[in-house]
């Protein structure tokens, strides 16, 4: 899990200039947070967000990062993850929906991800979750946009929910108590 939440370069994957764009939340979130690495956007189109460019493909990215973050519709993982792997990724984020939990016909989709994951010894979080917080570094990739409102504190939370542990997230924040991680 170390390598997870002090990653010193992080891709976010699946961003669009499109308004509703949830890859755009990612970004935002390791700004709010103030993450002190390097932050590369990777999207089906070029463009720019926030001031970081956004490159088309892993292979156009300028350097070698330690975590992918990833929202991108569920058929699509798997490459997604190959890709990664063969670059020499190492730790992935992957924030999409649409496996095993809408039915049999989708764990499938949820095997190749897996044989990929053992073909490149890569470590992973997800599939269909909101991600993680490192709040001594600033790594902040959810989907859903969270406010730094608090300071870093001692507490960390680990749920299996994603709304459960955002309301904790924003219970802390209201009594202005910190986490360290999520």
């Amino acid at each position: 899990m170390e390598k997870f939440f002090n990653a010193r370069s992080v891709a976010v994957v699946g961003v669009s200039n499109a308004p509703g764009n949830l890859g755009r939340a990612m970004v935002y979130n390791l700004l709010e947070f103030r993450y002190d690495g390097c932050i590369y956007l990777v999207g089906a189109k070029e463009g720019s967000f926030l001031g970081h460019k956004i490159y088309p493909s892993i292979l156009d990215l300028p350097e070698p990062v330690e975590l992918a973050a990833i929202l991108v519709p569920a058929a699509v993982v798997p490459d997604i993850v190959r890709q990664w792997g063969e670059a020499g990724i190492k730790r992935v984020v992957v924030e999409s929906a649409g496996f095993g939990e809408l039915g049999e016909e989708r764990r499938e989709l949820e095997k190749k991800i897996l044989d990929q994951l053992d073909c490149y010894e890569m470590r992973m979080i997800g599939p269909n979750c909101i991600g993680v917080i490192n709040r001594q570094t600033g790594l902040a990739v959810p989907f859903m946009p969270f406010k730094a409102e608090a300071p870093p504190g001692r507490t960390s939370i680990l749920s299996q929910s994603g709304g459960v542990g955002a309301t904790m997230i924003n219970s802390l924040a209201a009594e202005n108590l910190g986490f360290a991680k999520f």
